[in-house]
């Protein structure tokens, strides 16, 4: 049985769990990237994608490093892109 994913919603605004997404979001826009991409990474719908992108469920660490790859980048460069958001 697959548990439903808490909301991002639920952490506060400068977490990593909930600025991943807005890194993930920054860098699909600077490489000129769209959703799709995500969406073979991930093997989800669109729509699937763009709920994650919104913080309202949470990426799975599987998800980071999916995304990171896809995103020509290493998991540690991503969740630092992150880090450098909250700065």
């Amino acid at each position: 049985m697959n548990t439903p994913t808490p909301p991002a919603a639920t952490a506060p605004a400068n977490t990593l769990a909930a600025l991943l997404p807005v890194a993930i979001r920054a860098e699909l826009l600077a490489q000129g990237l769209t959703q799709k991409t995500l969406c073979d990474a991930w093997s989800v719908t669109q729509p699937a994608v763009s709920v994650k992108l919104s913080g309202k469920t949470r990426i799975t660490d599987t998800q980071v490093e999916q995304a990171a790859y896809a995103l020509g980048m290493s998991p540690f460069d991503l969740i630092a892109r992150a880090g450098q958001i909250a700065a």
